[in-house]
């Protein structure tokens, strides 16, 4: 070989120096193309687990990667999101939803007889003893009125029934 020809550093690869000898692998969470003298880093929402490569991997659904030139990605949390691959953050769950494992791909709507108030949660919570909630994806739960009684998870505080009465608001029971 003719020491005064320079060698093209196939893609993957980097020269680091000029006049250098050889090509060098990029680490991983790098990337470059041919002839390339530096890798560049891998994008947030993207990543790249092996040396030597031209591309980057796009993050899964239900994963994210937060930063610039990672090698890995992250797993979202449980009370979080992510519903479309490159994604640099995961989303929390909005009042009415919750994501109970990590890696969710979507959130789950509070049920009936449940509710959350907060972002960011893994479970919803029962209504309890005196209120009432008939809709999906809640925020709140009624409080049931004098004359009405709810035990904890209903639907809908019920009338009491004749001869018998719940003299106070967000009674559990009619005596």
């Amino acid at each position: 070989a003719n020491s005064d020809t320079c060698q093209t550093c196939s893609a993957g690869k980097f020269s680091g120096a000029p006049q250098s000898s050889r090509c060098v692998l990029c680490a991983a969470g790098k990337i470059s193309n041919s002839q390339a003298s530096v890798c560049t880093d891998c994008d947030a929402g993207k990543y790249q687990p092996s040396t030597g490569q031209f591309e980057c991997i796009l993050a899964d659904t239900g994963f994210e990667v937060p930063t610039t030139g990672q090698s890995s990605q992250d797993k979202c949390t449980a009370g979080k999101y992510s519903g479309s691959t490159g994604s640099s953050a995961c989303t929390s769950c909005s009042t009415g939803s919750y994501a109970a494992m990590a890696g969710s791909t979507t959130c789950l709507t509070c049920a009936i007889g449940q509710y959350q108030d907060q972002i960011g949660k893994t479970e919803c919570i029962t209504c309890p003893d005196g209120k009432s909630q008939d809709s999906v994806g809640a925020t709140t739960c009624e409080v049931c009125v004098a004359g009405k009684a709810a035990l904890a998870g209903s639907a809908e505080c019920t009338l009491c029934a004749t001869g018998r009465y719940s003299p106070n608001p967000m009674s559990a029971t009619c005596t």
